[in-house]
C-alpha cells in the first residue's frame, strides 16, 4: 500500500480501489435493505424466498471481491 506512488492495494491504482469500495458499499447497502425488509416481514411467499436468495448472492459477490483483492475474509 503506497500512497505516494500509483499503487494503493496490490496491483490496483487509486481509482480502481475507489471503484471497488463504491461497488462494495453499494452491495452492502442493498444487503441491509433486504435484511430490513425480511425482518419487518414486509414480503411473503415466493417474494420472501427471492429476497433471501438475492441477499445470499450479494454476500457471495462481496466475498469473491474480497478474495480477488487479497483482503482478509471471514467465513461466518
Amino acid at each position: 500500500m503506497r500512497l505516494d506512488g500509483k499503487k494503493i492495494f496490490g496491483d490496483q491504482t487509486k481509482n480502481q480501489f475507489i471503484k471497488y469500495k463504491n461497488l462494495r458499499l453499494e452491495k452492502e447497502d442493498r444487503i441491509m435493505i433486504l435484511c430490513l425488509v425480511t425482518k419487518l416481514k414486509a414480503v411473503q411467499g415466493v417474494t420472501f424466498i427471492e429476497t433471501i436468495i438475492k441477499r445470499i448472492n450479494l454476500q457471495k459477490e462481496i466475498f469473491i471481491l474480497n478474495i480477488e483483492l487479497g483482503l482478509e475474509t471471514v467465513i461466518p
